[in-house]
């Protein structure tokens, strides 16, 4: 169970350089391959789908909802990684 609590903590992290640094920091030696591979696919994911989105959003509701869209996957983005840490933070102790 730690183990995929890891690889879901990294994937969600973001694909930065501070963020390829945290995963490689959070992941355990025999799993560093799995979370370095999925940050890369979320890249790619978000490299793929994102221009559609993007464009699906801007013609049928107005550009207005680009933002609010990502103003959306920011808080959820940021309110899965606090819960993942506090979680973590409550089993250690």
């Amino acid at each position: 169970m730690a183990g995929n609590q890891r690889e879901c903590e990294v994937l969600i992290i973001g694909s930065g350089a501070s963020g390829l640094s945290l995963a490689l920091q959070l992941a355990d030696d025999s799993s560093k391959g799995v979370a370095l591979g999925l940050i890369r696919a979320a890249t790619s994911f978000g490299r793929m789908f994102g221009p559609l989105l993007a464009g699906v959003l801007v013609a049928d509701l107005g550009f207005h909802w680009g933002f609010v869209a990502l103003a959306l996957v920011s808080l959820a983005i940021g309110g899965s990684v606090s819960a993942l840490f506090r979680r973590e933070r409550t089993a250690a102790q």
